[in-house]
């Protein structure tokens, strides 16, 4: 106590008690001690202390533990919890983490750095132990790189070929239903419950943005032309304009169309270096279906598309496309 700076105390001396200035004499850290003694006689000072007495805790055991750790591993770095996890941009993959007060029975022979957690003013405390992270060395591998770079340039070139085709089958398709409408074809003059075929009640649930829209394309009303407040007055003009079977044509096709979508699941919207895997898409056909009913012709490239067994699902097809138009360039991206 006699150690401590009593001129930075800025209360009445009467007020502070030995015990206050034997706690502040057990901090060993000078900058705290000293702020500490400031706020001696302060509504601030209990909390302080506090957090004070519990920092020091923790940090007279992590180097405790460090000491201990180094004493049974001496090669062991010391690294931070950012450097010890399980992704490429850890420098060490984690391998074990040990509750260090139930005792670290085993250090994994292949660790190679650890670091110390201690939690709750020192009264708990945890070990991580990591190793070699082989992600973060194949990343630095030029070979390894070269060959995800192609895969992923492959998979991306699939899938463009197949969105492309996918296109095309949907403006064909558009194309056809917008002429039939537009030349009021005696072939779409049949009963609604058999317009309504494949359909179900979708009809009735109404329309969302892009069926209002492609709703309103194949009545010969393109949205974009016309202001936002503009585009109900144009609908409802198309609509009253328009015969009521085929209206009700219109009205299904827009609903049933998915538009520009493929056979494929999720997983060949994101493209990666994994190639996508490839499902018969039921609402496509079900469009195919219902266009049938009034007279559409699929195109063999369509039917092949839909039986999945066109060359835009096979891999392989691709990565000799790609294997040759590198070799054409040189062996250059």
């Amino acid at each position: 106590i006699a150690g401590l700076d009593i001129g930075l105390i800025k209360t009445d001396p009467a007020a502070i008690s030995m015990k206050d200035l034997e706690r502040v004499s057990q901090i060993k850290d000078e900058y705290a001690r000293n702020s500490l003694m400031r706020e001696l006689g302060t509504k601030y000072f209990d909390d302080h202390i506090d957090r004070a007495e519990s920092a020091q805790r923790s940090r007279e055991l992590e180097a405790d533990i460090i000491k201990e750790i180094k004493a049974m591993r001496p090669d062991l770095i010391e690294a931070t919890s950012g450097n010890i996890g399980r992704n490429v941009y850890c420098d060490y993959w984690l391998l074990r983490t040990f509750d260090y007060l139930e005792g670290i029975d085993k250090i994994p022979a292949n660790a190679t750095a650890f670091y110390v957690n201690v939690k709750n003013g020192g009264c708990t405390a945890d070990v991580t132990f990591g190793g070699p992270n082989i992600r973060k060395e194949k990343e630095n591998d030029p070979d390894y790189n070269a060959e995800k770079h192609r895969r992923f340039e492959i998979n991306r070139m699939q899938w463009e070929a197949i969105t492309a085709a996918a296109r095309d089958a949907y403006e064909r398709r558009f194309a056809f239903v917008k002429t039939k409408i537009d030349k009021h074809d005696h072939l779409i003059r049949i009963e609604a419950k058999e317009l309504l075929a494949g359909a179900g009640g979708i009809i009735f649930r109404g329309l969302g943005y892009e069926q209002r829209r492609r709703y309103a394309a194949v009545l010969g009303a393109d949205l974009d032309k016309h202001k936002f407040y503009e585009q109900n007055d144009v609908v409802k003009a198309r609509t009253s304009e328009t015969e009521s079977t085929f209206l009700l044509a219109a009205m299904v096709y827009a609903d049933m169309d998915p538009g520009c979508a493929a056979h494929v699941n999720d997983a060949g919207y994101n493209v990666t270096s994994k190639p996508a895997v490839f499902e018969v898409n039921k609402k496509l056909c079900d469009v195919y279906e219902w266009l049938a009913l009034i007279g559409y012709e699929e195109s063999e490239e369509e039917k092949r598309m839909r039986s999945l067994n066109d060359k835009l699902y096979d891999i392989k097809y691709f990565e000799q496309l790609y294997d040759e138009q590198h070799a054409a360039m040189g062996g250059t991206d």
